[in-house]
């Protein structure tokens, strides 16, 4: 049985850091747990890029940072024995809610809280919804873009914030 611990339960550990690394290192889409084996592997995908001296869109300096958070990370998660850190906020944890409204709803924590408080508010559903809007087309015109507009409003609804 793994043990998945809410990140909240780690006074080193930032709920922002950890949803950006399972971004990065876990299977698309994040899926509000970022895994020791995922954590480890993308460890081990940032040496190798650093041994390499970086790329064009990371710097040698930026990459000893973002190993070393990694590693903090991954080393806490050793300690307490943790297979996972579960980063969604209690609000959505607590919601019980359906695979396609957790992915929604990391999806407007990375791409619209930029305070990076890590909680889902009206003003944050907004700013989802306009992100599906606001591109020059009506709504509606996109199949994808219809469903995203009805699962923002959907989480909206579960999270008693319409």
């Amino acid at each position: 049985m793994s043990t998945v611990i809410p990140v909240e339960t780690f006074p080193r550990v930032v709920r922002s850091e950890v949803m950006d690394l399972d971004a990065e290192a876990g299977t698309p889409p994040p899926d509000g747990v970022l895994t020791r084996a995922e954590l480890q592997r993308h460890v081990e995908r940032l040496h190798d890029k650093y041994d390499r001296g970086g790329d064009r869109n990371t710097s040698p300096q930026m990459l000893e940072l973002n190993i070393r958070t990694a590693e903090r990370i991954l080393e806490d998660m050793v300690a307490v024995g943790a297979d996972g850190l579960d980063y969604l906020p209690p609000q959505v944890r607590d919601a019980n809610l359906p695979d396609n409204l957790k992915y929604r709803a990391i999806e407007i924590l990375v791409h619209d809280d930029k305070r990076r408080t890590g909680q889902i508010t009206r003003s944050l559903i907004s700013k989802a919804k306009r992100r599906y809007t606001g591109s020059g087309r009506t709504v509606g015109t996109s199949n994808n873009e219809a469903e995203a507009i009805r699962e923002i409003t959907q989480l909206a609804k579960a999270l008693h914030l319409n």
